[in-house]
């Protein structure tokens, strides 16, 4: 053999037993970082899927649009609250100015007639 065959079969030997090296401390590192990685990435993906697991029979889409009616529904409900108070509000204006107007018209004639019962 050859000084330069004998020199490229000793350089890939030692590229050989580089990778080898390498490859041996990455899956004692991969062996160290998997634990980690599952506290790191799976648990919370398990307690997220925990979370938005359903414990009947529908999905979570169509729980979201029941939900949705049901919010439309109370918005209707209160802006129909809303214009029947506000119409309350109107009539009991009315019924007050109605009120005020009668009570001048009262206290008027009462003055009146005191003032008459007064002269005789």
């Amino acid at each position: 053999m050859t000084d330069t065959t004998q020199a490229a079969l000793l350089g890939a030997g030692a590229v050989c037993g580089a990778l080898l090296a390498i490859l041996g401390l990455l899956a004692a590192i991969w062996k160290v970082a998997l634990p980690w990685l599952r506290e790191q990435i799976v648990k919370p993906v398990q307690v997220t899927r925990d979370h938005v697991a359903n414990s009947h029979q529908t999905n979570l889409r169509a729980d979201i649009d029941a939900l949705a009616a049901q919010i439309a529904e109370v918005k209707t409900t209160g802006d129909d609250t809303s214009r029947a108070v506000a119409r309350i509000g109107g009539q009991l204006d009315a019924h007050l100015i109605s009120a005020s107007t009668t009570d001048a018209a009262v206290h008027a004639r009462l003055v009146a007639l005191e003032t008459r019962q007064e002269n005789t």
